[in-house]
């Protein structure tokens, strides 16, 4: 046998240093493969974050169709360019595993049009997470395109509607269907008397083709009909209509509105006289419908009452001589106590007409009612069908007394043609207006209510009296001219009926004008220029610039003295190819000061700076969006100026708009001289006003494609705006 050694103590010591390496590198080697597990797990979740973005936005895209699309920029769930946690805000992943924290991933979507079309968008998606080891993140990325989706197979529904008492199939009911999406579109047909073979009477596929012409999705149906109650229930008849389906609804079945009722009768004079007087219905205060006894013959009144629902309708009636509840010259025959009093002609008199509301069925009046009804007071109820006959409505002529006179001018020579005016008293409603004139010797003859037969008590409802008339002085530039003048308010009384007063009336002569004149400079304000040929009105005077810029308004040479009233006057400036200055601030300029005109002066008003008009020219090519083809015989309406810049008409009516064109067939059209959109570039905001003054523009072809508003645009002087392709889309798809 061999020789046993012990180990040395420098072996011991090496096997150690062996084993604890081995032991350190095991662990090493350990904790880079997880290292890189753990890296390698991350950027796997990442890169199915960033797939599962995509298909996100693929699947909103194609539920939302071209209008998602369209706008896909802008959607506030992409929140464009912006770097977003990864299930904190926007559109949410659907893949994200449970130990990751909702802010550990960062996402950041970025959408853009692919080169120069429109029907395919660059979507670039970034991941980003922080790193293990050091500082930074870590990041993966990838870049989508996703073409415009194709618009879906359109579907239809058809159905009928049926009298619900009767089963007979109704003419002329209108069905109105609403998509039930966000700026969806809305459909409306109308039913026909005979039904087809599937029993249908109302179909909306193409009349002519009988092509589908509804998206799919859900539709909100409502039925409306003459005589019948409105189908609109709650919760809302929805109508799914299956892509390339059509949907064929049972019959839906419409109740009979009640049969109408009648409130008639006649307005009379004591000797059974039928009297020009209109007639009003009121229902809980408010207005509801007016007839006049002129508009029958026989002469009566007559109104028709419809019904919703089976519950009976009360009104107040109330008669009068103008289509106003005032009923100056008659009357109902009975004094009323402390009668209401709303414009202040007096109490303690009926002066009114005939009210259901105040005079009751045995003829007693109730004065605290209010004349025109309310809940309470509707005392003329009617049921469904009822023929309610009033009968006989008498009314008595108000009392009248006589006044009449001369009227003449400070020299007391008499003024024929001058009017003379009543009214009741202070305050009061005129009457008539004017109430008559006077002959060429100055006389006049009126009718006039007897004020104290009517209100015995006070002399503070005397009847008012005044007089006018146009009447001779001096104007400006020594011209003969005219000014309205009146005598003056007078209180004429007692009246009781049947008197006959005189009064008489001075009408003063108008002063003589004081008048002078006016001069100053015009310029074209953008080439800094004087301008020639511009028309200047101040005044009710006008003068034009000569090659100076200057002008001055005064008397032609063969009239005498100044040419303008004095005082402070209005400027008005306009030449042909500029923009009219008005100095109240009429657009496009500021408030700018008004002359001052002084007697027997010459007044300088400051440079008026005219801006010349701009134009451009429009075009635009109108496409059909399912297959990109010209669309020949478009109109599309321009409407210059839109103030309301953002705003879209809620109809497409083509008085809307200032200028209409159609395309050709290439599917062009082109504006030409058009006015440019405000403000120009450099514009002083001192003297101009700079509101955006933007354009619009409407594209609309027959009934098969939807219409289309553009975004509000500007235009610049000599511009060629191209608006570049414009897509239509047929009714009924998306």
């Amino acid at each position: 046998m061999g020789e046993k050694r012990a180990f040395t103590l420098v072996e011991v010591i090496v096997s150690i240093l062996i084993l604890a390496l081995i032991g350190i590198g095991s662990y090493f080697s350990f904790s880079i493969l997880s290292q890189v597990e753990l890296d390698s797990q991350e950027r796997f979740t990442a890169m199915n974050i960033l797939t599962n973005y995509f298909e996100r936005i693929r699947a909103v895209v194609r539920e939302g169709g071209d209008r998602v699309f369209s706008t896909l920029e802008t959607e506030p769930w992409i929140q464009n360019n912006q770097w977003i946690p990864v299930g904190s805000t926007g559109l949410t992943p659907n893949y994200l595993p449970s130990q990751y924290p909702s802010n550990f991933f960062t996402r950041m979507i970025s959408v853009s049009t692919a080169g120069t079309t429109t029907e395919l968008k660059r979507i670039e998606i970034a991941v980003q997470w922080p790193r293990r080891r050091g500082e930074g993140f870590n990041e993966v990325r990838n870049v989508f395109f996703l073409a415009r989706p194709q618009p879906p197979l359109p579907g239809n529904i058809k159905g009928s509607v049926k009298d619900r008492n009767t089963e007979a199939f109704i003419n002329n009911a209108e069905i109105t269907l609403i998509f039930q999406d966000p700026g969806g579109v809305r459909a409306v047909i109308y039913s026909r008397s005979s039904p087809d073979a599937d029993g249908c009477n109302f179909d909306f596929s193409d009349p002519d083709t009988g092509a589908f012409r509804l998206s799919p999705g859900n539709w909100q149906i409502i039925v409306t009909a003459q005589g019948y109650q409105d189908y609109n229930p709650s919760p809302a008849h929805i109508v799914w209509v299956p892509e390339g389906e059509e949907v064929i609804l049972p019959p839906i079945y419409l109740d009979p509105k009640p049969a109408p009722a009648h409130i008639k009768g006649r307005i009379v004079d004591p000797q059974d006289k039928p009297l020009y007087q209109y007639v009003s219905l009121y229902e809980k205060g408010s207005y509801v419908a007016r007839d006049h006894m002129w508009w029958h013959s026989p002469r009566s009144f007559n109104f028709k009452i419809d019904f919703e629902d089976p519950q009976p309708r009360c009104f107040t009636l109330v008669t009068s001589s103008t289509s106003s509840s005032w009923s100056y010259p008659y009357r109902y025959n009975q004094h009323c106590g402390d009668f209401c009093d709303p414009q202040g002609w007096g109490k303690s008199y009926n002066y009114r007409g005939w009210s259901s509301a105040v005079v009751r069925e045995d003829g007693s009046v109730v004065c605290d009612n209010p004349w025109i009804g309310s809940a309470i007071t509707d005392r003329l109820c009617v049921n469904p069908g009822d023929n309610l006959d009033l009968g006989d409505i008498v009314l008595v002529e108000v009392p009248l007394a006589t006044i009449s006179g001369y009227v003449r001018d400070s020299t007391d020579a008499p003024l024929s043609g001058a009017k003379i005016y009543i009214r009741w008293h202070d305050n009061a409603r005129w009457y008539p207006y004017p109430a008559g004139s006077t002959d060429n010797n100055g006389y006049y003859q009126v009718s006039v209510p007897a004020a104290q037969e009517l209100f015995p008590d006070t002399s503070n409802y005397y009847i008012r009296m005044t007089a006018g008339r146009r009447m001779p002085k001096q104007t400006c530039c020594n011209q003969g001219g005219t000014a309205w003048r009146e005598s003056g308010w007078v209180s004429v009384g007692p009246l009781f009926q049947g008197d006959s007063l005189q009064q008489d009336f001075i009408i003063p002569y108008p002063p003589d004008d004081q008048c002078g004149d006016v001069q100053g400079h015009v310029k074209d304000e953008k080439e800094n220029f004087y301008l020639e040929g511009v028309r200047v009105e101040i005044g009710g005077r006008e003068s034009s610039s000569n090659d100076l810029g200057y002008y001055k308004i005064e008397c032609l040479p063969e009239e005498e003295g100044c040419s303008i009233p004095i005082g402070s006057h209005g400027v008005r400036a306009e030449k042909s190819g500029y923009y009219t200055f008005e100095s109240d601030g009429d657009w496009p300029y500021k408030d700018r000061p008004e002359v001052n005109i002084q007697q027997n002066e010459v007044a300088t008003y400051e440079t008026i700076r005219l801006y010349p008009r701009g134009y451009g020219t429009i075009k635009g090519r109108v496409l059909d969006v399912a297959n990109d083809e010209p669309i020949e015989g478009a109109e599309v309406w321009l409407d210059v100026y839109n103030d309301n810049a953002g705003n879209k008409y809620d109809s497409l009516t083509q008085w809307h708009y200032n200028y209409v064109t159609n395309t050709d067939g290439e599917g062009d059209f082109v504006f030409s001289h058009v006015i440019e959109t405000w403000p120009p570039e450099g514009i002083d905001d001192t003297y101009y006003q700079t509101n955006e003054r933007k354009h619009l523009i409407a594209v609309t072809h027959t009934e098969e494609y939807e219409p289309v508003i553009l975004e509000p645009f500007t235009l610049k002087a000599n511009q060629e705006l191209d608006l570049g392709d414009i897509h239509l889309t047929k009714k009924g798809q998306m």
